[in-house]
């Protein structure tokens, strides 16, 4: 039963959190992207104004963009793998120590 449970609330977890860090994973890949596709894009001969688009957004996409949850750790599949295994080994502390039974 406890490891059904186990289980079950691992799952909870990567369910609620992994589209998030899944969608920041992809977002700060299609950035990265962007900056070579820019870089080959026809700018040579292109209008002043395209340039200096061009100039501004090669500029902004120097600085990588890097998703922070409450200024504490990075949103990433990373982390949230991390994030599922603590809670795990948290939960199988917390069962095998029978801290739930005590508390009672």
């Amino acid at each position: 039963m406890h490891s059904i449970s186990s289980i079950v609330y691992l799952a909870g977890i990567l369910v609620e959190s992994f589209p998030f860090c899944y969608l920041c994973d992809l977002l700060v890949e299609d950035c990265d992207d962007l900056c070579n596709l820019l870089g080959q894009s026809n700018w040579i001969d292109a209008e002043p104004r395209y340039k200096s688009t061009l100039r501004i957004f090669m500029h902004n996409l120097q600085q990588p963009i890097i998703f922070v949850a409450g200024g504490i750790f990075l949103i990433s599949m990373s982390t949230n793998i991390k994030m599922a295994k603590f809670a795990f080994s948290v939960m199988t502390v917390v069962q095998q120590m029978n801290l739930a039974e005590r508390l009672k």
